[in-house]
């Protein structure tokens, strides 16, 4: 299955998946990406780091639910596709523990600078996107992981939702 391809390919994928984004958001030494004014030049203390908790609803840009992760949602039945990547998780492959805990969800702010807004999220929408995108890069990769990830474009729907990391008008993560 496709889940099992990403399950075991996950590593491979990550390095993939970093080198689709401009050198700028690659996290040296790591398969991560952030955007550069997430990393301080210089080591911060702790004990200066701010945080707040903003507990009022907040909107999400992305929600995994879009039409461009159809692809990475089986279908329920005939024409019918499962809601959320959780919720085909839940009812094709769950695991022993499988639940949407409380979470939270960087909001602004920097480490070494303005305090850090965290606001209130749970488990699954963090798993909606993330699990997405992981299967969507596994939909494309299947048939081999490309040297040259410019062999991608156009085929990361959801992914390029974020923005086009070829289009510099649209470099936002």
């Amino acid at each position: 299955s496709q889940r099992n391809w990403l399950n075991h390919h996950r590593a491979e994928l990550a390095r993939c998946a970093v080198q689709y984004y401009p050198p700028e958001f690659q996290v040296p030494r790591t398969p991560l990406i952030a955007h550069p004014s997430w990393i301080p030049d210089a080591p911060v203390d702790l004990a200066d780091v701010h945080l707040e908790l903003n507990e009022e609803p907040q909107a999400m840009r992305l929600t995994g639910r879009e039409s461009a992760t159809l692809r990475t949602r089986p279908l329920r039945a005939e024409d019918v596709h499962f809601g959320s990547y959780t919720s085909a998780i839940r009812h094709l492959d769950p695991p022993q523990l499988f639940e949407s805990r409380p979470s939270y969800r960087y909001l602004s702010g920097f480490v070494d600078s303005t305090p850090m807004t965290f606001g209130l999220a749970a488990y699954f929408d963090k798993l909606d996107v993330s699990e997405a995108l992981g299967h969507e890069m596994a939909i494309a990769c299947m048939d081999g992981i490309p040297s040259d990830v410019a062999a991608l474009r156009g085929r990361l729907p959801f992914r390029e939702l974020i923005g086009d990391p070829f289009d510099s008008a649209t470099r936002a993560i």
